[in-house]
């Protein structure tokens, strides 16, 4: 339903010796991994692609003009129509097939030496980068994250 609440999803589970998520919309969960020159970066940026194509007018403009104001306007209504559809991205509301279309995997707990986790955003923001390269964000140790 357009216009509904909705959210990004992020979930770390662990079950026996597996470490599993999930994640849904524009976030972001890395893994720092044992053994491995580079954190795992699990990412779910299908609204970002979507996004990209429909932003340029509006980018060009100059914020706050009622030109920018008109193009806003019709980017989030090119959005609406692209959410929760094959063709587009996914998030978490009113559609339980949403779960289904979420990014998901699992490794051994033991591998996994911590985790973070934010939305897109908010990892752009922090680092300054645009989009995960580089840059910092909190690690938190993997057993205060865990669900069991």
């Amino acid at each position: 339903m357009p216009g509904s609440p909705s959210a990004t999803v992020v979930m770390l589970r662990r079950t026996g010796e597996m470490l599993e998520w999930l994640v849904l919309a524009d976030s972001v969960l890395v893994l720092d991994v044992a053994g491995s020159p580079e954190p795992v970066v699990v990412c779910d940026d299908r609204e970002a692609q979507v996004g990209a194509r429909y932003r340029t007018r509006m980018d060009a403009l100059p914020g706050g003009s009622p030109e920018h104001q008109q193009a806003h306007a019709q980017y989030v209504e090119a959005m609406r129509r692209h959410r929760n559809r094959d063709d587009g991205f996914w998030v978490a509301s009113v559609d339980p097939l949403a779960a289904e279309q979420a990014q998901t995997g699992a490794m051994p707990a033991g591998e996994v030496r911590a985790a973070a986790y934010s939305a897109m955003e908010l990892l752009a923001w922090s680092t300054g980068s645009g989009w995960p390269r580089g840059g910092s964000c909190w690690i938190c140790p993997t057993s205060p994250v865990l669900v069991s």
